[in-house]
């Protein structure tokens, strides 16, 4: 029996043939990996592939990989057509010689490396005048000017870069009493407290997020049916049912939107003997028939419309009479009042000249003496008396006396005496 396997498996192709079929077999773009290859050479060879027949793949894989007959990428291995272009090496390739015509001097090479910048054309002249030329680079930032006065006290100068932020000065006490300080960064959102006990009666917590949108409960028994549920957003506007009917007789169907204005049936006949078709909106207003002839004699036409603003007044007549005498036309607005010609005179004798507008009144000179002996004299006119109030009784007995008769004559009321009423002489 081990006489019939060992002569089946001389039989065998070698690995590396057995690799080749496996793969072209196979047939997959992408390539075939490496327990595909293994599964399909058990299945055709089975029982005369010799022991430690994987790692004889495993190798064959490998030396076919090497030579360039196989390709592997992303652990997969593909078949090359020998027809195909030969396979591009490692590293960028090198540049073609040039040829250099017979008799020539073959051409300096190009240094490697990139070629050193352009030097200061003024450096030579600041190290001649004794100064120190630019350096490459950037110059370096200024130093701090106060740190040497800082460490002269003991201080800590600045240091560079964006200064820390300050600590949590509570870190310390939380954690002396066992608790936990509070982390960098922004607090993580609270949890669902209720998470815990739905999940222990079988339910589903919260998850995270707005909650999807109640699906439609009527989409199966729609669908049960044979009829087609309610689609998501708006529905559709209905079609022109008069559209088909329309297009068979050879018509057009109404356009979607408002329809466009009719043209103007008369705008051809116009084009055709030379004028001009009326435009679309409004005509404009009419021109000022006396316009050009109010401008030929050198006049000024009316303005369209009501003018904006106060209407100008009328010049002065007679100020250019007065200009060409030499005289000063009379200026807008009120003429200013007349200076006082005595106010010089009166000045100059020490005295005060007449202020503007009407004299203050002048002042009650016994108001002194009414203050000493403890009186009030008040401006204006004196207010009236009071009287005192009269009784009802009082003003009985004065109504009885006044319309009683006197021996020697008749006491006059108060107030304006009643009219008379006309008296008629009886016929």
């Amino acid at each position: 029996m081990a006489t019939t396997e060992e002569s089946n498996a001389a039989s065998n192709p070698t690995y590396a043939e057995m690799v080749l079929a496996a793969i072209t077999v196979l047939g997959e773009k992408e390539g075939s990996n490496e327990s595909a290859i293994t599964n399909y050479i058990e299945t055709t060879y089975a029982g005369t592939l010799r022991e430690g027949y994987t790692e004889g793949i495993s190798e064959a894989l490998k030396r076919l990989k090497e030579r360039g007959e196989l390709l592997f990428a992303n652990e997969l291995y593909i078949k090359l057509d020998p027809n195909s272009a030969a396979r591009r090496g490692r590293g960028r390739p090198k540049k073609p010689e040039r040829t250099v015509p017979p008799g020539a001097l073959p051409p300096t090479p190009r240094p490697r490396g990139r070629p050193p910048k352009p030097k200061d054309s003024l450096s030579n002249a600041v190290k001649a005048a004794g100064g120190s030329p630019r350096l490459r680079g950037r110059p370096p930032k200024p130093r701090d000017s106060n740190a040497a006065a800082v460490k002269a006290v003991g201080g800590t100068p600045r240091s560079r870069g964006r200064p820390p932020k300050p600590r949590d000065s509570n870190a310390a006490p939380v954690k002396a009493v066992g608790g936990t300080p509070r982390s960098r960064g922004r607090p993580p959102k609270p949890r669902d407290s209720n998470a815990a006990a739905v999940k222990a009666v079988g339910g589903t917590p919260r998850s995270r997020g707005r909650p999807p949108k109640p699906r439609d409960s009527n989409a199966a028994a729609v669908k049960a049916v044979g009829g087609t549920p309610r689609s998501r957003g708006r529905p559709p506007k209905p079609k022109d049912s008069n559209a088909a009917a329309v297009k068979a007789v050879g018509g057009t169907p109404r356009s979607r939107g408002r329809p466009p204005k009719p043209k103007d049936l008369n705008a051809a006949a116009v084009k055709a003997v030379g004028g001009t078709p009326r435009s679309r909106g409004r005509p404009p207003k009419r021109n000022y028939s006396y316009a050009v002839a109010v401008k030929a004699v050198g006049g000024t036409p009316r303005s369209r419309g009501r003018p904006r603003g106060r209407p100008p007044k009328p010049k002065d007549s007679n100020a250019a009479a007065v200009k060409a005498v030499g005289g000063t036309p009379r200026s807008r607005g009120r003429p200013p009042k007349r200076n006082d010609s005595n106010a010089a005179a009166v000045k100059a004798v020490g005295g005060t000249p007449r202020s503007r507008g009407r004299p203050p009144k002048r002042k009650y000179s016994d108001a002194a003496a009414v203050k000493t002996v403890g009186g009030t004299r008040s401006r204006g006119r004196p207010p009236k008396k009071h009287q005192p109030e009269v009784s009802s009784a009082s003003r009985a007995v004065e109504k009885a006396n006044a319309t009683a008769p006197a021996v020697s004559g008749v006491k006059r009321g108060r107030g304006r005496p009643p009219k008379l009423k006309p008296t008629v002489a009886a016929e």
